[in-house]
């Protein structure tokens, strides 16, 4: 609207194949079955994640300010804190109606 403007940040999957493998070898789990009991990550989870990440990318990438691709989670937080830091730093458009009070 033309009171607020968010900035957009699309954290993207990596490749379907660097998924993969930072999923198994980290061990993170996708959610928890019926008992509770940890579930690992299917490769219909895999299969899923890029094909919404492909979707959300071609309807809504004219919104995103930044693209950042979630193919290391250290080197991902890295450059999300830098943005978030900049955020905070630079100087951004808003409303000129917030600046008068």
């Amino acid at each position: 609207t033309a009171e607020f403007k968010p900035f957009v940040i699309f954290i993207k999957p990596p490749s379907l194949e660097r998924l993969r493998e930072t999923r198994k070898n980290s061990m993170i789990i996708s959610s928890k079955d019926e008992k509770g009991s940890a579930k690992p990550f299917t490769e219909d989870d895999f299969q899923e994640m890029i094909r919404m990440a492909q979707v959300t990318e071609s309807q809504y990438s004219h919104l995103f300010d930044k693209v950042i691709v979630n193919d290391d989670l250290s080197s991902a937080y890295s450059e999300l804190k830098k943005v978030l830091d900049r955020l905070e730093t630079e100087a951004f458009w808003v409303p000129v109606s917030w600046l008068h009070s």
